[in-house]
């Protein structure tokens, strides 16, 4: 979809995992940068798209941070439980815009795995 969109993303994520037992704990942060095609993409409003009650809204790149928790267990030989959540806090320039309510997004994925 990039090649129609343009733009780009770049994300650098530093996390450790932690062994207790039968379970692995998987702090991380992380930080996002959009390129400006993109940021307009996801939060601009264009011009033409403009309403009297949500005015045009243009962006730079933006940046984000976040914050999140992995967790692995297994629960049986050969079965794995992974649970893995995320909150970002987005930038001010893209919280500005009149199509985001929110300061922050929230993120979360589940997985039942099995080894043959």
């Amino acid at each position: 979809i990039l090649d129609q969109i343009g733009g780009g993303e770049a994300r650098l994520r530093l996390n450790r995992g932690v062994q207790w037992k039968v379970v692995r704990f998987g702090p991380s942060l992380g930080a996002t940068m959009l390129t400006s095609d993109l940021s307009n993409h996801d939060y601009g409003v264009p011009v033409e798209k403009a309403t009297p009650e949500r005015p045009a809204y243009e962006l730079d790149e933006t940046f984000s941070v976040e914050a999140g928790l992995g967790v692995s267990v297994e629960i049986a030989p050969r079965v794995h439980v992974y649970v893995n959540g995320v909150v970002e806090w987005l930038g001010e320039d893209v919280t500005d815009s009149p199509i985001v309510e929110d300061d922050y997004v929230l993120k979360g994925f589940g997985a039942l795995t099995y080894v043959f």
